[in-house]
């Protein structure tokens, strides 16, 4: 996601301790997109009658996996800008896993929500509704990080949040339809 001119670039600062919480994340779009996926996988696996305990623990193991590939791809992707600088693809490997970390950090919240609400008696159905919705409401959160780790604000960063919002009632509506 390109910075706004004069806006710094929170992969490259060196001053992450003094920031707020929600500009210490390197690479919101990866929460983003890690929700999007566990979203995604939990509407579309819902039928198939698993329990809620082996369906978070699928949905995990996948984003787990997704998070590897995804690391992996950003480290085949990306030569080293200063190729006289001797990185070891070890350390791009550790580094890009680093970065991508919010494939799996961002997706905690709703598979939380999933194990609470049916440990706590509610039935399949709403557990996986309410992990959806944590899910969307984790979105709309994480988008308006995004436009605010952009160097937006205003209007832009309410699109942001809106748009990411979005995608996840959009799952949510598909589920139902389908």
């Amino acid at each position: 996601m390109p910075v706004r001119p004069g806006a710094q670039d929170p992969r490259t600062s060196p001053s992450d301790v003094r920031r707020p919480w929600w500009h210490r994340g390197r690479n919101p779009g990866a929460n983003i997109y890690g929700i999007v996926v566990a979203c995604s996988l939990l509407a579309g696996i819902e039928h198939l009658g698993v329990p809620v305990t082996r369906l978070g623990a699928y949905v995990f193991l996948t984003i787990l996996l997704y998070w590897l590939a995804h690391a992996y791809a950003d480290v085949l992707g990306h030569r080293p800008a200063d190729t006289h600088l001797t990185v070891s693809t070890a350390e791009r490997v550790v580094q890009a896993l680093g970065d991508q970390w919010g494939v799996v950090g961002g997706t905690a919240v709703m598979l939380a929500v999933l194990s609470i609400s049916k440990f706590s008696g509610a039935s399949q159905n709403t557990s996986i509704n309410l992990a959806l919705w944590a899910g969307a409401i984790e979105l709309f959160i994480w988008g308006a990080i995004a436009g605010r780790t952009a160097g937006l604000s205003g209007r832009a960063v309410t699109f942001y949040a809106f748009t990411s919002g979005a995608l996840g009632v959009l799952i949510i509506v598909l589920k139902s339809i389908v």
